[in-house]
């Protein structure tokens, strides 16, 4: 499965190649990453990326490209090529500091979750496996009551 990592910031993107490493080997997971978001500006690249994608995390705010932008392109994607890429935007900003209209929080409800940094591994993999990309962790079946 071939995971597209967007972001601006190294540490970042050395995070996620290392929750990558993390997951099951059997699943044959593998991450591209992408920092220089310019490239992003040439169509060809961009629809390159989101054709050989089985998921997309992408940061919301890049000095050179938007998280939104790639957005409406999984849209259109989905739409016209009926090929349903998971899309998770993740972002440092919090829903207080956006307006819930289209150009802010509210353009992001196309997205399959909106996740806030810093993102720990467990939220990572519970991404996944609520979007059926990866089983569920089994719930711990030690007893949660005790008798008495």
């Amino acid at each position: 499965m071939n995971m597209v990592f967007i972001d601006d910031d190294l540490e970042i993107l050395h995070v996620y190649d290392s929750y990558v490493s993390d997951l099951p080997k059997e699943l044959n997971f593998h991450g591209q990453y992408l920092q220089d978001s310019r490239k992003l500006k040439d169509p060809q690249t961009m629809m390159r990326l989101v054709l050989a994608a089985d998921a997309i995390f992408c940061d919301l705010a890049m000095p050179e490209f938007d998280g939104r932008e790639m957005l409406d392109i999984v849209m259109d994607v989905r739409q016209h090529l009926r090929k349903t890429i998971p899309f998770f935007i993740v972002t440092g900003a919090s829903p207080n500091y956006c307006a819930f209209d289209d150009t802010g929080w509210g353009k992001l409800v196309k997205a399959d979750d909106v996740l806030t940094k810093p993102l720990l591994f467990d939220d990572f993999s519970e991404i996944l496996a609520k979007h059926g990309l990866i089983k569920p962790k089994p719930i711990n079946s030690t007893r949660l009551f005790s008798a008495s």
